[in-house]
């Protein structure tokens, strides 16, 4: 048994080194420290982790990566990141999100 945690230790990692572990090793790790990482990483580790990221880390991935997210979570981004979604995904926003969107989209 390790004394810590091994997410802790990875965490402290240099974000190149990180980018080569196992994506199960690095949904362990604390998400400040996988915000650093490059968006290709962090779109292959589970929804789970990614939904802790900030919203700015967020804003740089893959719609098709976006919209699997939980619509709370999507609510928080950016509106010129949510406009890019399937309009499935956009109906499940809030109402206040909907709004702001650009009239094209809301059609």
């Amino acid at each position: 048994e390790w004394p810590l945690r091994p997410g802790k230790i990875i965490s402290k990692l240099h974000p190149k080194r990180l980018e080569l572990l196992d994506p199960k090793v690095l949904s362990r790790c604390d998400p400040k420290s996988l915000k650093r990482l490059n968006p290709k990483v962090i779109e292959k580790l589970t929804t789970k982790t990614i939904e802790q990221l900030e919203p700015k880390v967020l804003e740089k991935l893959s719609p098709k990566v976006i919209e699997k997210l939980n619509p709370r979570i999507i609510d928080r981004l950016h509106k010129n990141v949510i406009k890019n979604l399937k309009i499935k995904v956009i109906q499940k926003l809030s109402v206040e999100t909907i709004e702001e969107l650009p009239s094209s989209i809301i059609e």
